[in-house]
This record gives C-alpha cells, structure tokens and sequence, in this order.
C-alpha cells in the first residue's frame, strides 16, 4: 500500500491520526500532517508525543510562534523526555537565539547526561562564543559516548582550525566515514586547511572534487578563487569570486548569514556581505546572529551610528543579551546602563539561568563602563572575576615561548640572511607592523595609511601561512625548514607573496601588514623580502598589559587572561625584538605610543621617512579614514588623536602588583 493510500483510509483513533501525519510529513506534505495531527491532538490533548511532533511541522511551515507554543506544551507534560528538550533548544539555535537554545540543551542533559546530540549541541554554543576549551570537552563526551557521531569530528576539525592547529583539524576532518558526495563541504573544510598550511594542490584538488558535486558552493568557489589567487593565476581567481557573485542567494537566514560571512571573510567584499545579512534579517527579523554579524561589521567599517542601532534591535529582541552588552560598551557609544541598571546587570551574574561565558561577557561589559565612570574598584571587580573564569583552562606556559625565540636566536644570524636575501624579492612594498597588541599598531597604520601612496592591509595571515607552506614543502620544522627550500622554490614564494600585495591595491607603492605577532617571524621575512620595512609599536609596558586584560580575547590569546603572563609575555617581546634590531640596523623603526599622542605630526614624519616617503597632510586626518579595521581599537582610530588612555594602570596601581613583579617595574614611582 502507497503512502498516500495509507493516508486516504480514513483514521478512527488519535494513533491512527498521528501514523497518517507522520507518513504526510516523511512525504514532505507539512500543510497535509498539520491538518492530520491537530486531529489526533483534538481526540488526545494530552499526549506530549503528538505536540512534539506539531511542534517539528509548525518549524517547517515556518510558524515559529507556535513552535514554541507547541514544544511548551510537549515539556509541561512530559519534562523527562530529553529528545524533546534538545530538538526545542536545536530550534532556538537554528533561528540565531543561542542563549535560550542553552538551557533546553542543559535540560536535556539533566535527564540524560550521555546525549551525544544535547552535548555536540551544547559545545557548539561554546565554540561560537568562543570558549573552546568547554566546546573541546563536550565534543570528546560526545564522541565517547557515540564514536560514529561524524558531525562531532566535523566540529572538531573547525575548532582546531580556528585554533591555528590546520594538522590536528586534518585528522578530525579526516575521522568523518560519510559519503563526501552528500556533503560536499567536508572537502572544503580541507581544502581550507591546506590552503592554511600552504599545500596549494591538494587544495585545488579538493575544491574541484567539491565543485564537481555541487558547483555552486559559495564555499567552494571562494575557497577555489583563493588558492588561485596565491598560486599568482589571478584571471582564475577571478573567475571563481566571479562564481561566487552569480550564485543564487539563497532564501533562508542561516544559509545568507553563511554566505555573508564568506563575503566578510574570504573575498573581503564588505558591500556583499552587509547585503546578506540585511537579507537574512529581512527573511527572519528575530535571527540573531544575522544582527551581531551586522553589528560587527559596521563597527570595522566606523558607522557606530548604525552599529548601535543594530546592537539595541539585538537588545529588544533578546533584552540583557551578554555580548550585544560587552560591543555596546566597548564602542563607548552608548552607556549600556540606559538598557539595564547596574543593579540589574549585577542580578543577571547571580542568575543560574545564564552560562558562565555569557556572564563573563557582562562582567566585561560592566568592567569597561565602570572604567568609563571612574568607578575604578568596583570595574577592577568584575575584571579581574572575569579573567579568572577565562583562564581556568588556559594551556599558556611561557617556557614554550622561550623555547620559541630560543630557535629563532640561534638560527637567524646575519649570515643566513645575507645569504638567503639575494634569492628574495627586492620590493621595497611589504612594510610590517609589530608588536604586542594594544601598543599602538592600529593607530600607527591609520595614520599611514591615510598617506596616498600606502595600503593599509590590517592583520594579514600571509606571513604565518608563509612559515606553514615552508614546512609542507619541505616536510621539516621552522625554521630550519628554510635550509631545504631550493632557490627556485625560494625565490617564487617571495614572488608570488609581492604579486599577491600588488593584487590589494594596485596603486600603491607600500602595503602595510599589522598582524602583531609577526614579529617572531621578522627574521624570515627579512630574508624572503631584503627591502621590507618594519615598525615596531612600543606603549608603557603597564598601559599594553592592562588595555589587553581589558578585553575578551580568543583563547588563542589566553596569556590576556592573567596579569602575571601578560608580563612575561611582554618580556619575551622585548627580548626577541632586541635580537632582531642587533641583526636589522635601519630596517627597523620603533614608535612610541606616547611620543606619537603627544606629538603625531613629528613622530609621523620619522616614519614616512623610514618607508622613504614624503609627507602627506592627509595623515593629520586619520579619524576621516574610511578603510575597515578589524581590531578591537576600531572604534578608537575613528577619533581624533586623544590622551586619556595614556597612564590609565595608575587607576589599577593597587591591583597591578602580579604584573609590576614580572616587569621588574614599581608601581610608587610614577
């Protein structure tokens, strides 16, 4: 008998009903189940089977008030059913409410601590609000308890990618046992990672593979366009970003959202990816994370009007929500105390209801508009409490540092770089800022690039997939892996990277690279580009440190989480910077943030003279720079040049003992 013959016979009892709905709904006829389901609920109101199961065609109609209404009733009467806790929590998250997809995931936990799908679920909320230590613990439960769940691999090989670990993400990308032509996206996962690790082959291959299956992925084709692009075949390039555009966009949030993120991310074009979020959101209105997207994006490009605006939308949807707080907050446009008193944002830290990360992105929040209000004690309070919970997992441990620059010190002498530099490229365009963030790196290439003649590029990766793309070639550790490149293969990633800067902007004879950490590779740079210049930001060691424990890092940077490990880190900066300028007289230039505040136009000159350029009264006006900017001072370069933030540890001096010990600095002498 035909499913539809099964559900022409006429049902007599509500099991009959609720059988006819379910074969209805597997027939992908939602408007048929509806009317079938509310007949067996009218002969059996109290079966929380069949308000579950109205809830799941209510979603797929896209009536999402009576989802909700629906899920209530299932959980009112029967609270132990922990599937049905989960699917209303998968619910929440797939229309961007995180945090009250949480507790319905807990909830399910709590009848049923070993539900593989509860913790995958639970540990992907972490891992977008960045926490991912709690998200690593809960995808390993999750695979213990359930080793053929594939989608728990998938997430750990994203999460490990995030963490700049491309080899461990592999292995987890390779754990996944599906058919690779039904997910097509398990291949560019990969192919996104060797591009990473600069096996620009098997990245090529793989985007092929996918494209073949579906060659309309926006994934696909982006991640395609970027490897042509640093294989220097830059009409393919095009062509694959030209793909991308001729996509159809697609109809629902999450996917838009996807692919705005693309957009932002990969193919840098802000214009489409705003176009896509303001879609997603015009799709479904209440999508959260559509908005903080939005939010974000509008902060890089300095319209905190609209930024603003999108934050309080966020505030109205999910009012008290942590993180549209903490933006608030941190772009000082809006005293998060009109939303909610001090009192109430103080109440929501007691709340059991709420996660501790999302409590901590309060306390973050609190601390900087305390900090705002001179309530230095009280925003200390909540700093330091906030900090503590970020690192109880933290992995740091300044001996591998040392260890680090231990190498780098023995390798790189001033003979290996002179032998090494004449098989480089002798542009004089790479110009590299360093140093610790918060030290003035963003502020010095605002300036800089206000100048006509110099593209400010903001945080570039290139450098680090540089070192990757070095070891999978060679198949040795940095830097001695340098040693086995021959002087072809030499000589054409320092070509390939020049033509990829000439790509950034065409007319400009100095593109700036500010990625901080640069300065571990500062050695290898100056081999592969004998002419590049360097900038090394220098700020009171106190002022760097506190301005850092102010924010809320990636647990990328979890030595921000402690005062005592900012010191030592900022000591190993100073260490590895000396060994550099003993081996680098004149290529290297250090701009003190507090000489630049106190007199940019002069401290201006001396570095357009560095980069031997003439003066500009362009880069008087820095604040009126419309580029993007995408570090946590976005919100300060579009402000004239001020001095408040300079001598701001002295507000904290009773708190800064842990970091003035490391610093060997006392805190009395002002």
């Amino acid at each position: 008998m035909s499913s539809k013959q099964k559900i022409e016979l006429q049902p007599e009892t509500a099991k009959e009903w609720y059988d006819s709905a379910v074969i209805a709904f597997q027939s992908k006829d939602a408007s048929l189940a509806l009317r079938l389901i509310a007949k067996a609920i009218n002969l059996d109101q109290d079966n929380p089977e069949y308000h579950a199961f109205i809830a799941l065609v209510f979603k797929a109609l896209g009536h999402n008030t009576e989802v909700v209404k629906a899920y209530e009733k299932s959980i009112q009467l029967d609270p132990n059913n922990p599937d049905t806790h989960h699917n209303f929590g998968s619910f929440f998250l797939e229309i961007g409410l995180s945090d009250k997809a949480m507790p319905h995931f807990e909830n399910a936990l709590k009848v049923n601590p070993q539900h593989p799908q509860a913790l995958n679920a639970l540990g992907m909320i972490h891992f977008q609000a960045g926490d991912t230590n709690k998200a690593k613990e809960l995808f390993f439960k999750a695979i213990e308890i359930k080793p053929d769940f594939d989608l728990v691999y998938l997430n750990l090989g994203d999460l490990f990618n995030t963490l700049h670990h491309p080899r461990i993400a592999i292995k987890w990308y390779n754990k996944y046992s599906g058919n690779e032509a039904d997910h097509p996206g398990v291949l560019i996962k990969k192919a996104k990672v060797f591009l990473a690790l600069g096996n620009l082959e098997k990245c090529l291959k793989l985007c092929k593979k996918a494209l073949k299956i579906n060659s309309n992925s926006t994934q696909g084709n982006a991640t395609l366009g970027q490897c042509y692009e640093k294989m220097g075949q830059y009409e393919l390039a095009h062509s694959a970003f030209q793909k991308v555009q001729e996509t159809e966009i697609a109809q629902n949030a999450q996917t838009l959202c996807a692919q705005g993120m693309v957009y932002f991310e990969q193919i840098k074009d802000y214009q489409k990816a705003k176009e896509h979020y303001l879609k997603a959101i015009e799709v479904s209105p209440n999508y959260l994370q559509a908005h903080l997207h939005l939010a974000h994006l509008y902060i890089i490009e300095g319209d905190l009007k609209f930024a603003e605006e999108t934050l309080n939308t966020i505030l109205k949807i999910s009012p008290g929500h942590p993180q549209a707080l903490r933006q608030l907050a941190h772009i000082k446009k809006t005293d998060i105390f009109d939303h909610l008193s001090i009192q109430e944002l103080e109440e929501k830290l007691e709340n059991t209801d709420n996660h501790e990360h999302q409590k901590n992105d309060l306390r973050f929040a609190l601390a900087d508009c305390l900090d705002q209000k001179q309530s230095y004690d009280r925003a200390f309070k909540h700093l330091k409490t906030a900090n503590d919970i970020s690192s109880k997992n933290s992995k740091f441990h300044i001996n591998i540092i040392k260890k680090q620059i231990d190498t780098l010190v023995n390798y790189f002498n001033k003979d290996i770089i002179q032998e090494l530099s004449q098989y480089g490229n002798n542009s004089q365009s790479p110009v590299f800022i360093v140093g610790m963030p918060r030290s003035g790196t963003t502020l010095s290439e605002q300036i800089l690039s206000s100048h006509p003649s110099i593209f400010g590029a903001g945080e570039l990766k290139e450098m680090s997939n540089m070192k990757f793309k070095i070891q999978s070639m060679t198949k040795k550790t940095f830097p001695h892996a340098i040693d086995h490149l021959n002087k072809k293969d030499f000589s054409k990633i320092a070509n390939d990277h020049i033509n990829f800067l000439g790509t950034l902007s065409p007319g400009s004879s100095r593109v700036i690279d500010k990625m901080p950490f640069n300065l571990y590779l500062i050695g290898m740079i100056a081999c592969f580009f004998p002419n590049a210049k360097f900038i090394h930001c220098l700020r009171h060691p106190l002022d760097t440190c506190l301005s850092n424990y102010f924010l809320k890092f990636s647990d990328r940077m979890s030595f921000s989480y402690n005062l005592k490990h900012l010191g030592q880190v900022y000591n190993a900066h100073t260490e590895i910077m000396k060994h550099w300028n003993d081996l680098l007289p004149g290529r290297i230039i250090t701009q003190n943030y507090e000489d630049l505040i106190e007199s940019p136009e002069s401290e201006t000159k001396k570095l357009l003279e560095h980069l031997d350029l003439d003066w500009n009264d362009a880069c008087l006006s820095h604040h009126e720079n419309k580029r993007p900017v995408k570090t946590a001072s976005n919100w300060q370069v579009r402000q004239p040049i001020y001095k408040t933030s300079v001598g701001r540890w002295k507000n904290y001096k009773n708190y800064l003992q842990p970091l003035a010990d490391e610093l060997n600095f006392n805190l009395n002498l002002d």
